[in-house]
């Protein structure tokens, strides 16, 4: 078998209980290839595969788990996944090859692996299997699946205290003197969460057998007004967008957002 020079990390905690068994479906997708996977919760957990290097920090702070799950990956890139991200990509085998290449290669800190909204792909620089972000936006890079160096993802996080929301837009604060980029190649995934209820596409598609009557479920209303922000972000282009943001006060970066 192969040899990954990469570890899986996936955060969650007791309120996804309901998420354990699609955890278990996208590792066993890596765990098949021989790839260390690690999972962080708030408690102990008996519902996963024994394969899953499984640890409990006992305690409700995003910021804990995550730094306590990169420092028990034994690799030197990190793959991080939340929760309700479900895995389902036949060709993983050849594209985590190309991607562990690409990362080795042109020593990135970071290459998001998953697809990215259009506008901004077409002011980047096309490289050999890759899109460079030599001048990156915020949420190029987000917890949308992503490749770290496992080195530079803890120089960022460790010693902290931050939220997913208020650590988001830092991310492009750090990259910005470092090398990052978009695959080519992207990951087969589903979110399965949206604003805490189930997505509909996904939901009907996976899940509905399953958890028919969930208090989660998306509400019709909610996500047909998603979905139209959605496609008039898609088809908008980056200087309508930017003035849409300006004309109305919106900011691209958090707040919080500071490193």
């Amino acid at each position: 078998m192969k040899s990954y020079n990469a570890s899986v990390l996936i955060l969650s905690c007791d309120k996804n209980y309901d998420l354990y068994k699609w955890i278990n479906r996208t590792c066993d997708c890596f765990l098949n290839l021989g790839i260390e996977c690690v999972l962080v919760t708030e408690n102990d957990i008996d519902n996963f595969d024994k394969r899953i290097n499984s640890f409990a920090t006992h305690n409700n702070n995003f910021d804990e788990r995550f730094v306590f799950g990169v420092e028990q990956c034994k690799n030197d890139n990190v793959i991080v996944f939340l929760d309700d991200y479900y895995v389902h990509d036949e060709h993983l085998d050849v594209k985590l090859i190309n991607w562990l290449e690409v990362i080795e290669k042109e020593q990135l800190a970071a290459l998001r692996i998953a697809s990215i909204k259009k506008m901004y792909i077409k002011k980047k620089k096309i490289k050999k299997g890759y899109y460079s972000l030599s001048r990156i936006q915020p949420y190029e890079i987000d917890f949308h699946p992503t490749i770290w160096n496992k080195k530079e993802l803890l120089a960022l996080i460790k010693n902290r205290r931050f939220s997913p929301w208020s650590l988001e837009p830092c991310f492009a604060l750090y990259l910005e003197d470092k090398k990052s980029g978009i695959t080519k190649e992207t990951i087969q995934y589903d979110e399965l969460i949206i604003q805490g209820a189930f997505f509909k596409k996904p939901y009907k598609r996976y899940c509905s057998r399953e958890y028919e009557g969930n208090k989660r479920i998306a509400k019709g209303r909610k996500f047909v007004a998603r979905s139209f922000k959605v496609f008039i972000f898609n088809i908008s282009p980056y200087w309508l967008v930017h003035l849409l943001r300006k004309l109305f006060k919106i900011k691209s970066v958090s707040a919080e957002a500071e490193l």
